[in-house]
């Protein structure tokens, strides 16, 4: 009756060792899978990683020019209103010329038709 015992018991050794070196296999297979997927997900994450410093090397390219092009354009904006101010400081030159002139010709206009203009003092 002992044979039987130990039969049966080395029976179960086997059977948990048969089921042990399941559980290893499929450990390994999970874990051979898990290492796939993490390779996928980092080939995944350097792509999504070069994309985003293209975009970002873009965007600052895209900047860069955007600002190039606002100074040029502030600079011409800047340009015409000195050559607007210089403009407007002529016609004010002018107009004080004009007004001068004016002056003059209406003071010449009273001189002539004030009622002293036509008494005439022989002396």
């Amino acid at each position: 009756m002992t044979g039987v015992k130990e039969e049966v018991e080395l029976r179960r050794a086997l059977d948990t060792q048969r089921r042990a070196q399941d559980t290893q296999r499929r450990a390994q297979d999970t874990q051979r899978r898990a290492h796939r997927i993490l390779k996928d997900v980092h080939r995944i994450l350097k792509d999504v990683h070069m994309i985003l410093k293209d975009v970002h090397t873009d965007t600052q390219r895209r900047a860069q020019d955007t600002q190039r092009r606002a100074h040029r354009i502030l600079k011409d904006v800047h340009r015409i209103f000195k050559d607007v101010h210089r403009i407007l400081k002529d016609v004010h030159r002018i107009l004080k010329d004009v007004h001068r002139i004016l002056k003059d010709v209406h003071i010449g206009y009273e001189t002539e038709h004030s009622p002293d203009a036509h008494i005439h003092i022989d002396a």
